[in-house]
């Protein structure tokens, strides 16, 4: 009844229409229960409504996600996209998996595996506006984007399972399309890794500036001390646990981002932390492509909620205390050293020019006959060592 109400009353077109009915994705009648709730809406004409948003959980989940997308597409002006081909393919009819892997990989890069910057997202200076960002945090964040977006709760597909044209917010894609074939699944993940910047944070997300019990801290007050509150660093759970072995050589960004630890926060050497972490370098080494992989690490800067001018953080820390932090900086970053070769080159060159102006002529007899020159006293490997 209350359908054909909205039938007689609205004219095409001018309603928007907002539905929130929160489903336990665990209940096992969930789909079902989530077919009846939306059953008036698909009985109306398509795209009667204006506007059309459904969230049908708090949680995200991919049966309801798509009852929900459908039924948007149905009752809103929005262009229909076919869940499923609408034939079968036949003996004649090529498909994805049977096409060359160049032409797979050219098709696939303009699916939801990459999230590239387009070019509206940009502002004059070249640097992302607040709808790009929006992408990957709340979609309340891109004001010009969801600023008329409804009030009664949130569409945003990250955490929902929900469709609103308001959520402009940019979901990795399913499992399913990793599992269609072997031949897809390494293009699929060929094109995942190379194409999309991976964000690593090592303690939260938003606010990534604030300290492990930061937020209940008393006014005025000292920032609480903590020890390294983790058995391993999250880049390690990522590039190890979240990562598959055959997809690390296809990584080209990756950034690493730390809170401001306080000492005695930093995991130090001894730390079972920092030693997975050499562990984890050392493993990488052989599997990734490092020329092409760009590594960034950030410490943010840390700062009291709502007063950005506080100089709270670097009052805290002793003078005594720098060196320790400076110590566990190059603790991180020592497995991920490379010597350069340029450098190395200048010194053998450097220590060729001075062997032969004291050898003269015999210089060229000091290498011969596949001579080597003598290892180097234990000192040197203690010197270095140390450092």
């Amino acid at each position: 009844m209350r359908i054909i109400y909205i039938r007689r009353r609205f004219c095409h077109g001018r309603l928007a229409l907002s539905l929130v009915c929160d489903i336990n994705p665990q209940h096992p009648q969930a789909l079902q229960v989530a077919e009846s709730v939306v059953a008036p809406i698909r009985a109306l004409p398509r795209s009667h409504l204006r506007e059309c948003n459904i969230r049908l959980a708090k949680e995200a989940d991919a049966g309801l996600q798509q009852i929900a997308t459908d039924t948007v597409v149905h009752a809103s002006r929005l262009p229909l996209f076919p869940s499923s081909p609408s034939k079968p393919p036949g003996a004649n009819r090529a498909t994805l998996a049977s096409l060359p892997s160049e032409l797979r990989i050219r098709i696939l890069e303009y699916t939801d595996l990459s999230e590239r910057p387009r070019l509206s997202d940009l502002l004059d200076n070249g640097f992302p506006s607040n709808d790009h960002v929006a992408q990957f945090f709340a979609c309340w964040y891109g004001t010009s984007r969801c600023g008329g977006s409804p009030a009664i709760g949130c569409f945003c597909r990250r955490g929902h399972a929900a469709f609103s044209v308001a959520c402009k917010c940019w979901v990795p894609p399913v499992a399913t399309l990793f599992l269609l074939s072997r031949a897809l699944c390494g293009d699929a993940r060929f094109i995942f890794f190379s194409s999309n910047r991976f964000i690593v944070f090592d303690f939260r997300i938003q606010f990534p500036w604030e300290l492990p019990g930061f937020d209940k801290c008393v006014e005025g007050g000292p920032i609480p001390r903590y020890r390294y509150p983790f058995g391993r660093l999250a880049a390690s759970l990522f590039l190890r646990d979240m990562v598959p072995q055959s997809a690390v050589r296809h990584l080209r960004f990756l950034d690493l981002i730390f809170p401001p630890y306080l000492p005695p926060s930093w995991p130090d050497a001894q730390h079972p932390a920092m030693q997975e972490w050499w562990e984890t370098v050392e493993w990488l080494r052989n599997k990734i492509s490092a020329p092409a992989l760009t590594l960034r690490l950030f410490v943010v800067f840390v700062v009291r909620r709502g007063d950005t001018n506080s100089p709270g953080y670097s009052a805290t820390i002793a003078e005594d205390e720098v060196d320790t932090i400076m110590g566990d900086y190059t603790n991180l970053l020592q497995p991920a050293t490379v010597r350069w070769q340029w450098l190395q080159m200048a010194q053998d060159a450097l220590k060729e020019h001075a062997e032969r102006y004291v050898m003269g002529s015999r210089y060229e007899s000091l290498y011969a006959d596949g001579r080597m020159e003598p290892e180097p006293d234990d000192w040197y490997e203690i010197f270095y060592a140390y450092w």
